[in-house]
């Protein structure tokens, strides 16, 4: 049985977000974007939703948000971007933000979309038009679905950091995010209940909302946390992710919780998978199991690094290799 204190834990499962200091002003000049928000058009006059944060010239990396977050969690990667020369491509998933529905859409579409953007947004002199993925959380599952149907469009490397478990390892503990997950698929109208009331927690009693989010994770998550103009950010990533209401979020969770349909022993483009070891969003047996299905990647588990903190703490490590191709960081 999922309680509403397990929902209202779950919900950092991809949308902790920014990762901002203490010097709100400061920082908040140092994670802006490079680009404001815009739309591109993609197949059927859907339009997605794209911010840009680090190196305008740099490499292009996109960056697939986790939930129920949008575009603007990338922010958390910006100074990184800035170091590492990426140029960080952030996108919202149909239907959240400022992405347009998509009825009876699959994992696999989000490929499409992704193809048709780098079209549109990466210059032909760029390198033929070459890029890289990172996915974090509930984005990890949209990385890996470009791994397979991108091998030949440009795409080049793919980092997933904290990922989602995939339902087909039914054996493997999913941690929290994978019982939010369950719930959504087997009572969606409580579960539409419960995403509202959250928004309007967050909005209302924003503290109560923090704290209700925060006591479950893991020691790393809650320190960051802890930051007063992180909490800000974080409350503004959700209610942006609802702009168009609740369906987006509750649409993309329902994907998340059935059959990816991805053949992943047929990946042969290079995949970088990080976990934090002490991660109570998603199991790192998750990590674990995604490792072994994919030929071509590697695994690096951080010891004292739980969902969210691995992401800020370690985002040059993966954010070079993604722009250079180089793999130089460690197992901790």
């Amino acid at each position: 049985m999922i309680l509403r204190r397990d929902f209202l834990a779950l919900t950092t499962g991809g949308c902790a977000i920014f990762g901002w200091e203490r010097t709100a002003a400061a920082e908040q000049s140092k994670l802006s974007p490079c680009r404001p928000s815009y739309q591109v058009r993609v197949a059927h006059g859907r339009r997605l939703g794209v911010v840009e944060y680090g190196d305008p010239c740099g490499f292009p990396v996109f960056y697939f948000h986790g939930q129920p977050a949008c575009r603007l969690e990338a922010a958390i990667l910006s100074d990184h971007a800035r170091t590492a020369h990426c140029r960080l491509i952030a996108v919202d998933r149909p239907g959240i933000a400022l992405s347009s529905p998509q009825s009876r859409r699959t994992i696999l579409d989000w490929a499409d979309d992704v193809s048709s953007l780098a079209n549109s947004v990466i210059e032909e002199k760029d390198s033929k038009r070459s890029f890289s993925i990172v996915g974090f959380s509930s984005g990890g599952p949209y990385a890996v679905a470009c791994a397979h149907r991108l091998r030949h469009a440009g795409l080049m490397r793919v980092a997933i950091v904290s990922g989602v478990k995939s339902p087909e390892f039914s054996q493997v503990p999913g941690g929290t995010a994978g019982r939010l997950f369950e719930l959504r698929r087997r009572h969606p109208r409580f579960a539409r209940m419960l995403v509202v009331g959250y928004a309007r927690l967050c909005r209302r009693r924003p503290t109560a909302a923090i704290h209700q989010m925060t006591k479950r994770m893991a020691r790393a998550d809650q320190h960051l946390f802890r930051n007063c103009a992180y909490r800000d950010a974080f409350l503004q990533g959700v209610h942006e992710s609802m702009r168009q209401g609740p369906c987006g979020i509750l649409d993309d969770g329902l994907l998340l919780s059935t059959c990816w349909n991805i053949p992943l022993g047929e990946i042969t483009l290079p995949v970088s998978i990080w976990h934090g070891a002490c991660d109570k969003t998603v199991s790192v047996a998750a990590a674990h199991k995604l490792a072994e299905q994919i030929p071509a990647s590697h695994l690096t588990i951080v010891a004292n690094e739980g969902h969210v903190s691995l992401l800020r703490s370690f985002g040059p490590e993966f954010l070079s290799w993604l722009s250079s191709g180089m793999y130089d960081c460690q197992v901790s």
